[in-house]
């Protein structure tokens, strides 16, 4: 039965095409290598497969039947994983996106791959410590976890020693025994000796040889496989194995994947970026930053007594508004864009559709960011209970104003982000937030230039835009308050709905 179907698939990019005619069809249960020089297309091909890019034509196939993402194991050739984590965490967190939580088969899932790549003197580090070779060990471990019955591995032995390439061969014939089909890429010849079932070469985003070993070097030794793909001149005749042409979004399907996975998935993702925030003293730097601020209005009119209590509530606000965009700022630059190295977050890309990271990422942002402005409204009611001997309800909405300001400007920066350069997603947000924070002025220049025909657009877009000057209510009524937050909630989920939808059609 045939695993992977790959037939005719072309893709470009711009100008330069990467996979032109690609046609190959896998077994189920076997162990496939695509070989071939660097830039020859193996990656995009993989890519393709996993969804990640948009093919221009042609059609893949999974299984022959529907096949979801919690069957499917991804190393990329990069290891892209949370440092934060210790490698037992790490390995933890892989396996929660598609098991139950103390789920009484987790420690055996555990202990083997622990063993399968003999990482058990690694559990206590974290990734940041780890070499290069001990990263890639543990990317790979991360993949399989979860036992999925197809798994992709991209240059499983880039750089690992000698031992370390050993290791992942044993690991790879292991897998397979377990029932696992595998796909892998290398341009290490020597890796596919002894290994493989079969390989394919990739040349100009063309299969030009599929076959076993043994039959790429016809009757030379299997020992100078490497010389024989260095004299390799492609055949005249191609070697095309189109597959039963099979709708190419069967891909998309998930027969698995109901509301309470993808909602584990979700939370598994911003639970991320709420750790690191904890973990990189990123929370308490910015904290720490603020604090003298606010020491310094609570001095200043401790020295000046002819000012009132609001001078402190008026210099907190803003200093509270300050911290909380501040925050925002280098957390949406870290979290929203999530790009390390020019690489995509495959961890995350590979165990959940791309569409739901933006809504992954600002449930992460939007709770990091309130549980600092919890903290700054009650150190704020603190130095004014201290001056006043009361304390007023003032600043709880001030805190309360200023988070759904900021949960706004998280949901606007991850749809700007999905289509936009780093720099011009961030210069609109802030011209936006400056121009939503007095949209009716806005709406009286449009009418003051008295052209009837920019009413309606003009309209239309003020409804589409965040308008901030809501959020300066004065009334503390709660139907008031009510009727703010329904409003900051629609616009957010638009904003989020359409972040994702755009890169869920964007090439990752």
């Amino acid at each position: 039965m045939s695993a992977i179907s790959f037939s005719r698939v072309v893709k470009s990019y711009g100008n330069k095409l990467v996979l032109d005619g690609f046609s190959l069809n896998i077994k189920e249960g076997e162990i496939f290598a695509l070989a071939g020089v660097n830039g020859a297309g193996k990656t995009t091909a993989i890519k393709s497969l996993l969804k990640l890019v948009n093919i221009s034509s042609g059609q893949i196939s999974l299984f022959l039947s529907k096949l979801n993402r919690a069957e499917i194991g991804f190393a990329p050739e990069v290891p892209d994983m949370p440092d934060f984590f210790t490698v037992k965490e790490l390995l933890l967190h892989a396996l929660n996106f598609y098991s139950e939580k103390g789920d009484e088969n987790e420690k055996f899932l555990l202990k083997r791959v622990v063993d399968l790549f003999e990482l058990d003197s690694l559990l206590d580090l974290k990734v940041s410590e780890l070499s290069k070779g001990n990263r890639q060990r543990v990317s790979l471990a991360a993949s399989v976890i979860h036992k999925p019955k197809l798994v992709i591995f991209d240059e499983p032995s880039g750089g690992l020693d000698p031992f370390g390439r050993d290791l992942v061969k044993k690991a790879i014939k292991e897998l397979n025994r377990e029932g696992a089909t595998i796909l892998f890429t290398t341009h290490i010849l020597s890796d596919i000796v002894g290994l493989c079932h079969r390989i394919g070469i990739v040349s100009n985003g063309k299969i030009v040889f599929c076959g076993t070993p043994s039959e790429f070097c016809d009757e030379k030794p299997l020992s100078e496989i490497e010389k024989v793909f260095v004299e390799f001149k492609v055949p005249d005749d191609l070697i095309e194995e189109p597959g039963q042409l099979i709708n190419y979004e069967k891909l998309e399907s998930n027969s698995k994947l109901d509301y309470v996975s993808i909602s584990k998935q979700v939370l598994l993702t911003a639970k991320t970026v709420l750790l690191k925030s904890f973990r990189s003293n990123l929370l308490f730097g910015t904290i720490l930053l603020m604090l003298p601020f606010i020491w310094g209005s609570w001095i200043f009119e401790q020295n000046n007594p002819g000012f009132q209590t609001g001078f402190i509530a008026d210099l907190g606000t803003i200093f509270v508004s300050v911290f909380a965009f501040l925050l925002t700022l280098i957390l949406s630059l870290e979290h929203i864009f999530w790009v390390k190295e020019g690489h995509s977050s495959y961890f995350y890309l590979s165990r959940m559709s791309p569409g739901l990271l933006p809504l992954s990422k600002f449930l992460g942002v939007v709770c990091t960011v309130g549980l600092a402005l919890i903290f700054m409204v009650l150190l704020l009611i603190g130095f004014m209970f201290f001056n006043t001997g009361t304390i007023i309800l003032y600043p709880f909405y001030i805190g309360f104003s200023v988070f759904m300001q900021v949960a706004l400007v998280v949901s606007v920066f991850s749809l700007f982000s999905a289509f936009l350069p780093k720099l011009t997603a961030i210069s609109l947000i802030i011209i936006l937030y400056l121009v939503g924070l007095e949209t009716d002025t806005a709406r009286l220049f449009v009418e003051s230039l008295e052209l009837g025909f920019l009413v309606v657009p003009a309209e239309a877009l003020f409804a589409l835009l965040p308008d901030f000057s809501l959020f300066r209510f004065e009334s503390e009524s709660i139907s008031t308050l009510f009727l703010i937050v329904l409003y900051a909630l629609f616009q957010s989920l638009f904003y989020l709905v359409a972040g994702g939808k755009i890169l869920s059609k964007k090439d990752l």
